[in-house]
């Protein structure tokens, strides 16, 4: 849920995958018809992988694990108006704690920042690259599996992060503006979520996450605050929902009961949410609870882009059950 996998670029909308093998990837400009599929690397779980575009530097970054070994495989490319991807490195290996699975990346310019889970779920690991070299910048042992999300922030960077895998669990935020030298005391939300999705706009960061009463949840921490803010609900009986935003000053929630998917905006400082709309209504059951164990897991069961640019927020969900179809529709938000 917390991975992105999906961005716009170039007159595009890509979206990359797994088959149960590989990473894929295919791009469409109207959403009707799509191109071939490119392989990108091996990839047997779409779980195992992660997406970052880069905007100023029209770049997109790959973060890959196996499940299995000590650390993960890295690379960075030009997506370009035909769909084409030129790779500027060979993919790179780094190690790290064994047994890497649920990464996570976020990359500006030459700054590249990877968290993943190693020892089984056991451990965070957050590493940075920068130049010429990778380097660990936090280890936090988590003993129960966690998943986590990297956010830039305007003076430096915030990790989110949830003790307890898919189970119910609080959500942590700490944060670095020292290059990862040093981190802030972990600050938590007063409820537990069961999905978690995130932005940040400058040095806040906005969080959406489904609580136990499959409440759709948004809360908001500042960096050097103590406790988070705007505790409010966006929608009740939802088993999904993800954060999008345009870099400054809007916000786009979507989310999804077990028929239909929905979406708001919100409009930052913190305002007034838009009334809700409805995107589409499925045909029958979503999977909102695919099981991770499929070999045809695809990706997450909904998706959008982490920067939603143009008004044009591009939505990714998963239709039918082993093996599930990748589905795609674009929610118009306001002006």
């Amino acid at each position: 849920m917390q991975q992105r996998k999906v961005f716009s670029a170039d007159g595009l909308t890509w979206i990359f995958y797994s088959d149960g093998k590989y990473m894929l990837y295919q791009t469409s400009r109207d959403g009707n018809i799509w191109s071939n599929q490119v392989n990108v690397t091996t990839q047997p779980k779409g779980f195992h992988f992660s997406i970052w575009y880069d905007l100023d530097s029209n770049t997109v970054h790959y973060v890959n694990t196996d499940g299995f070994g000590c650390g993960f495989w890295y690379r960075w490319g030009n997506p370009d108006s035909n769909g084409r991807i030129t790779w500027g490195i060979k993919e790179s290996f780094v190690p790290t704690g064994p047994l890497g699975t649920n990464p996570y990346i976020y990359a500006k310019g030459n700054d590249v920042w990877v968290s993943l889970q190693t020892s089984s779920g056991a451990d965070i690991e957050v590493w940075k690259f920068n130049d010429s070299s990778w380097a660990r910048k936090l280890v936090i042992p988590t003993m129960l599996g966690s998943v986590s999300i990297l956010l830039p922030l305007s003076s430096g960077i915030a990790l989110v992060y949830g003790v307890g895998n898919y189970r119910p669990s609080y959500q942590n935020v700490t944060t670095s503006v020292d290059d990862g030298k040093t981190w802030s005391a972990p600050v938590s939300t007063p409820d537990q979520y069961i999905t978690q999705s995130a932005v940040s706009v400058a040095d806040t960061v906005y969080f959406v996450g489904v609580d136990k009463s499959l409440d759709l949840r948004f809360v908001s921490y500042t960096l050097g605050d103590t406790s988070f803010h705007n505790d409010g609900t966006v929608a009740t009986g939802i088993y999904r929902g993800v954060i999008s935003t345009n870099g400054a000053s809007e916000l786009a929630v979507v989310y999804a009961d077990n028929s239909s998917i929905y979406y708001r905006s919100l409009s930052l400082p913190v305002g007034n949410w838009s009334s809700e709309r409805l995107l589409l209504t499925s045909p029958s059951p979503l999977p909102m609870h695919p099981p991770q164990s499929s070999p045809y897991l695809n990706c997450d069961p909904l998706m959008i882009p982490y920067l939603s640019l143009n008004n044009r927020l591009p939505v990714v969900w998963l239709f039918g059950n082993n093996p599930f179809v990748l589905m795609f529709s674009v929610a118009s938000l306001p002006t």
